[in-house]
């Protein structure tokens, strides 16, 4: 049956991965609990903020700003909006994660301050901060957060746009690749 579901219902169901419904599709969505959003078609992603008001999903996406109210319908692991069908799937999450840590891997350059994160393949990591100090430490993508040093507060999602990432409210610069050969392997 298809009956309405307040506000917190919808949030805690909508809350985690889907797939489109359908045979051949290669496209995953996943909604945080910090209510913002990826969906990543094969070549292609969107990045945005989602919430409720009152009888719709809206759906605003990061690049264009533009808001989109959806119906919802949600049947036991199926996710409708507007005409899009979505079925619940857990190991989405994991596809999720692969894609943004791809995307992640390489040199970022804080266009507030000159720190350069390098991400490394094997979720090690270097900042280099601009008066020349240098740390290392541990990076971990988490549906669509990025996790710093397994510190809870560094915890914010990611959005990327062509050269530039978005983490918690800084914004970043591709500024170049990790050379393979200093990654090491264990």
């Amino acid at each position: 049956g298809k009956k309405k579901l307040d506000p917190e219902t919808l949030f805690a169901k909508m809350t985690g991965a889907w797939r489109l419904n359908q045979a051949g599709a290669d496209e995953v969505w996943y909604f945080s609990p910090d209510r913002t959003y990826v969906k990543i078609k094969r070549y292609d992603e969107e990045y945005g903020t989602w919430g409720f008001d009152g009888k719709q999903v809206i759906l605003t996406d990061m690049k264009t700003k533009e808001s989109i109210g959806n119906e919802v319908v949600l049947d036991n692991n199926i996710l409708i909006l507007n005409s899009t069908s979505l079925m619940k799937d857990s190991l989405a999450v994991k596809e999720v994660e692969e894609k943004l840590s791809e995307k992640l891997v390489g040199v970022w350059k804080s266009q507030i301050d000159d720190t350069e994160y390098e991400f490394r393949p094997n979720n090690f990591m270097l900042v280099r901060y601009a008066d020349e100090m240098t740390e290392d430490g541990i990076w971990k993508i988490e549906g669509n957060q990025l996790i710093e040093n397994e510190l809870a507060s560094s915890k914010a999602p990611i959005y990327f746009d062509d050269n530039q990432m978005q983490w918690s409210a800084q914004t970043f610069n591709r500024v170049g690749d990790v050379d393979p050969s200093l990654t090491p392997t264990t």
